[in-house]
């Protein structure tokens, strides 16, 4: 039985440019020796983001393929600091025939981007531990989340 996740997605039913939205606070532990979020903590929240996403549309049921980064691209635009909120903009880009892309983009409280990027995802045979073509059924699940990308993107 296929249950219906559209209700998770509420947030983001107007916003035609993204898939899916996270909000994480700026810890202590997030910053590095000049008092900003590390570089590396932008990367865990774009995975969190992405690990979320592909668990409310049920990616974990198709047991023998999964996905594997191929590529981070991460631009920062914006430092942040403790006590800020980032947003984490999430969404399919792109879909090949045995890759997709997907793109990010991150806001502070201010609504402020401090960093955009996309990640390159190859789907992959868990079983044959090896590369794999999406299937059909893959195919149009991801369909139901692309998002272009806007003229006038940073990414």
């Amino acid at each position: 039985m296929q249950q219906n996740n559209d209700f998770l997605f509420k947030e983001l039913k107007n916003d035609t440019n993204w898939s899916h939205k996270k909000h994480y606070k700026v810890h202590f532990s997030d910053l590095d020796i000049n008092g900003h979020v590390n570089n590396l903590t932008y990367l865990r929240w774009i995975q969190d983001t992405r690990a979320e996403f592909f668990t409310i549309i049920k990616m974990e049921n198709d047991i023998s393929h999964g996905f594997t980064v191929v590529n981070n691209e991460c631009n920062y635009h914006k430092q942040m600091f403790y006590i800020d909120t980032a947003i984490v903009y999430f969404k399919v880009s792109d879909i090949r025939t045995k890759s997709i892309i997907v793109s990010f983009e991150i806001r502070n409280q201010s609504n402020d981007i401090t960093a955009t990027g996309k990640t390159i995802l190859a789907t992959y045979d868990i079983i044959e531990g090896k590369s794999c073509l999406i299937s059909d059924k893959l195919r149009g699940i991801l369909s139901k989340y692309k998002r272009p990308l806007k003229q006038n993107s940073k990414l």
